[in-house]
Formats: structure tokens, sequence, C-alpha cells
């Protein structure tokens, strides 16, 4: 699998872990997790196996999980941004 696949892949994958840990039920982690495959023209046995080639490169593989861990950071940010519009939605519920 090219490395940018790669990337992409295990960070749509760490994301579903996120939203994993929120409750979300296992047959939709499941179900996410195989749409991430599908998306990537690949299968969970493709991507182990990419998974297990790039962690032989261990400062690579930590720059490529560095890259992961900020990617989800960013995602993360945008979700507990405050509402930007100047609304106070607090103040209209009056």
């Amino acid at each position: 699998m090219k490395e940018q696949i790669y990337i992409d892949v295990f960070y749509e994958l760490e994301l579903i872990k996120v939203y994993q840990n929120t409750g979300i039920p296992d047959s939709e982690i499941d179900s996410l997790s195989t749409l991430v495959y599908q998306k990537y023209g690949t299968n969970r046995s493709s991507f182990l196996e990419s998974h297990r080639y790039y962690q032989t490169q261990l400062s690579k593989q930590q720059e490529r999980i560095d890259l992961v861990i900020e990617k989800i950071e960013e995602t993360l940010t945008q979700f507990e941004e405050p509402d930007s519009s100047g609304i106070d939605v607090d103040s209209t519920a009056e």
C-alpha cells in the first residue's frame, strides 16, 4: 500500500476509535471501518500487512504516527471551537 494511502486509512481508522469511545455500538464501528477500506480500495488484511511493514521503519513510522495524531487533533478542534457566527445561542432562548 502506498504510504499516503496508508496514512489516510490509518488516520480514519484511528478517528473511528476516538468515536468508539463515545459509546457508538461495535456494529457501527465495524461498518465505518469497512467503508474506510472500501473508500481506499483496500481491506483489513492489506492494511495490516502494510502496517507491519511500515512499523519496521521505526523513526519514519513515528513521523507517520505524529502526523496522524496531529490530523486527529485538528479534526477534534474543529468540533470544539465555539460558534463563529457571533450569535449568542444562550441569549436567544429567552
